[in-house]
């Protein structure tokens, strides 16, 4: 059996013995699998779902483009990355600036 094959048949196995409600013992008594092969593979697969469930979400900014002329304020910054320009005016928001900066850089 490959690799693949013998980890989907775990995964099953490990389902079907979650839902029976048995102990390890038990179940594995009646399936003839070796508890500690069971125990090795609950470890196994609940290791796995645990670093699935804790892939940090990306936090999207919204960004909405325009064409305008730059303003004649003079406390107005206008700030280039790439082919990106800001225009930063008194009063801006520290918070959203850094979030948008943080999205040009990966970009």
């Amino acid at each position: 059996m490959k690799r693949k094959e013998t980890r989907a048949l775990r995964k099953t196995q490990i389902l079907q013995y979650q839902k029976s409600g048995q102990s390890v013992e038990a179940w594995c008594r009646d399936h003839q699998i070796k508890a500690y092969t069971l125990r090795y593979w609950l470890s196994k697969f609940t290791k796995v779902k645990q670093t699935q469930d804790t892939v940090p979400s990306v936090p999207w900014v919204a960004l909405s483009t325009s064409v305008s002329p730059p303003s004649t304020d003079p406390g107005t910054i206008i700030l280039k990355m790439g082919v990106a320009e800001l225009c930063i005016a008194p009063g801006f928001d520290p918070h959203l600036l850094r979030q948008i900066l943080h999205v040009l850089q990966g970009v």
